[in-house]
């Protein structure tokens, strides 16, 4: 039956607008998943080697489609996750909801053809698959239930009347509406332009510390996204052709925050700042030399009125 209703969910998503005769309706939704999600997943990383690690989700429903956040956490060595999920790194990837009974189907938002992901809702809990993944990933989440309000506080009893009468009876308060708030919009990188007056910075072999040397050049960065308050900056971090893809996509996010992180420090709103790494795959210099090298292993920055 399920089967039944995945085929179902992808005629209607990319039918949609034909001349054709249109698909049978989708069921109206029975769930609503609005809110905080966190679980696990479970796959496969370098080797084959089984991976079981931490995963969160932000949705906001809106009838039988939404939006929200998907994250899958240390992803960097696993080639079993799309890598489109493993480049936002703790961001998470932008995702598109369509929801039909119990059944959800995910896809990223801006490239619907890089993973889709079907779940289960039970209640609290959601079960389902990374269809892109090979051999395939496991999803279990569970929704974040928010905190109970406050008890409120006893009340005196009133003073004893002349004459016996039954107690006063005092009603506790509603409980305030909780509110979820809609996940973030992540930039998409190619919204982004160089910008001549921000400055890369370059890093040791195998380190993504920021070196003394180049606290001045990330100081007149920071001058400058403090005198251009309504730009939005994204930093890319790059590393040499040493080592394996996954663990250079991880040294260049490593880096990048490290960026990010001191621009903070300088008074830079972290909101106006999008991470990115793209490990090996941009060189500035293709020789296979350590002058070559010392280039690639950068930090750039980028960007675009908000």
């Amino acid at each position: 039956m399920r089967g039944i209703m995945r085929v179902g969910v992808v005629v209607a998503l990319f039918t949609a607008g034909c001349a054709a005769p249109a698909a049978a309706p989708l069921r109206p939704p029975s769930v609503d998943i609005s809110g905080k999600w966190t679980g696990t997943w479970s796959g496969y990383g370098i080797n084959h080697i089984s991976r079981q690690e931490p995963a969160m989700a932000q949705f906001a429903q809106d009838g039988p489609t939404g939006h929200g956040r998907l994250t899958l956490e240390n992803t960097a060595a696993s080639e079993s996750v799309p890598r489109v999920l493993r480049l936002p790194g703790l961001t998470g990837a932008p995702v598109r909801l369509t929801v039909a009974g119990s059944e959800v189907m995910m896809v990223h938002e801006v490239d619907d053809s890089t993973f889709t992901v079907f779940m289960t809702v039970d209640g609290d809990r959601m079960t389902g698959t990374l269809e892109a993944a090979e051999p395939p990933v496991q999803l279990v989440l569970e929704r974040v239930k928010p905190p109970a309000p406050p008890a409120p506080k006893a009340m005196a009893p009133p003073p004893p009347p002349p004459a016996p009468a039954p107690p006063a009876v005092v009603e506790a308060p509603p409980a305030p509406p909780v509110v979820v708030a809609a996940a973030p919009e992540r930039p998409a990188p190619s919204t982004f332009t160089t910008t001549a007056e921000l400055r890369a910075v370059y890093f040791d072999f195998d380190k993504s510390d920021i070196r003394p040397g180049d606290t001045k050049t990330l100081d007149g960065d920071a001058e400058w996204m403090q005198a251009n308050r309504t730009a939005h900056v994204m930093v890319e971090g790059h590393a040499d052709e040493r080592g394996t893809t996954e663990y250079n996509l991880a040294l260049g996010e490593r880096r990048a925050r490290a960026a990010r992180d001191y621009l903070v420090s300088r008074g830079v709103d972290a909101a106006r700042i999008t991470v990115l790494s793209y490990g090996e795959d941009h060189p500035v210099c293709t020789q296979h030399a350590e002058s070559c090298w010392s280039q690639n292993r950068r930090v750039e920055f980028r960007s675009k009125p908000q």
